[in-house]
């Protein structure tokens, strides 16, 4: 007896590298302490797809689907934020008229500084930009020049073609 084909294509995906080099971890990565991931019990992947929130660049949404919208991934020297972080972080981007800017992923860079990966649902590219900072004056300073930065202005590149400090993204 064969399996189902979409209960097949799931298993060889669950299975594949790729899909694997994602850990799924606690939710709220941002707000922990040097971003530091934190473990969770191992979690099944569900075969059963849901519909996303978020716009992210599609190479990502059947990772995304296939556990709950609190779930963080790490993969490598990334932080991947849940569902739900990356919808509140793209709302107060709106509410800022800051459309183009969609954060989903970030690199702790030392000194409270990270890079964050951000989505540009217009062009389908991702680029990084610095965030953060050892102080509040440099918070601020970094999250202001975020919200008015004009994305058309800025280097984006396809997912698969961004290295953020000498790490390949994907």
């Amino acid at each position: 007896m064969e399996l189902p084909c979409e209960l097949n294509s799931h298993i060889k995906y669950i299975n594949s590298n790729f899909f694997n080099s994602f850990i799924p971890k606690s939710s709220d990565t941002t707000s922990n302490p040097f971003f530091e991931t934190r473990d969770i019990s191992p979690m099944i992947p569900s075969s059963e797809k849901r519909t996303l929130s978020v716009d992210i660049p599609h190479i990502l949404v059947d990772i995304y689907n296939k556990y709950p919208s609190n779930i963080d991934f790490s993969r490598g020297d990334f932080v991947f934020m849940s569902e739900n972080e990356i919808f509140k972080r793209n709302e107060a981007k709106k509410a800022e008229n800051q459309l183009r800017m969609v954060d989903f992923a970030l690199m702790s860079i030392g000194m409270g500084d990270v890079a964050v990966i951000s989505y540009d649902p217009i062009s389908k590219l991702i680029y990084d930009m610095p965030d953060g900072g050892s102080n509040g004056y440099e918070r601020d300073y970094n999250a202001r020049f975020r919200i008015n930065t004009d994305v058309d202005s800025i280097e984006k590149s396809e997912i698969e073609d961004l290295y953020v400090h000498g790490h390949k993204f994907i």
